[in-house]
């Protein structure tokens, strides 16, 4: 049986949806990036969104910080304007020798007064879908 884990980093709670909605497909916990890995892991669900053009020092931190065996990193995330954290991720997750899928679910969410209600229903049907297919 394969061992999942699942850490995300987010601001406005949207990430965390993701991360609950993974949990509830995986049946394991999501838990935020002030919990370390303490055992390795065969797939990572990595959630991180972009704030200010980057990821939030605090998700390099993290990454540069696991010490635990990570056969494969799957990154998802939301955001309001920008596109995806996937290219920064892998750049960090490189340096850690961890392998991140070229496979990545990425939304939108909601900022300010654009994309209102987002994630919804949908895109959570979506996260299902790709979640049973990375598995």
């Amino acid at each position: 049986m394969m061992k999942y884990a699942i850490r995300y980093y987010t601001k406005s709670n949207h990430t965390k949806q993701l991360a609950d909605c993974i949990a509830e497909v995986l049946d394991i916990e999501a838990l935020d990036i002030t919990h370390p890995l303490v055992e390795d892991v065969e797939v990572l669900f990595f959630g991180s969104s972009v704030y200010g053009n980057s990821v939030d020092p605090e998700v390099r931190d993290y990454i540069f910080a696991i010490d635990v065996n990570v056969s494969r990193m799957v990154c998802f995330g939301t955001a309001g304007v920008m596109e995806s954290s996937y290219d920064e991720v892998r750049s960090l997750a490189d340096l850690k020798d961890i392998p991140v899928d070229e496979r990545e679910f990425h939304c939108k969410g909601e900022f300010v007064s654009m994309n209102r209600g987002k994630p919804d229903e949908s895109d959570l049907d979506e996260l299902r879908s790709f979640v049973r297919n990375v598995m």
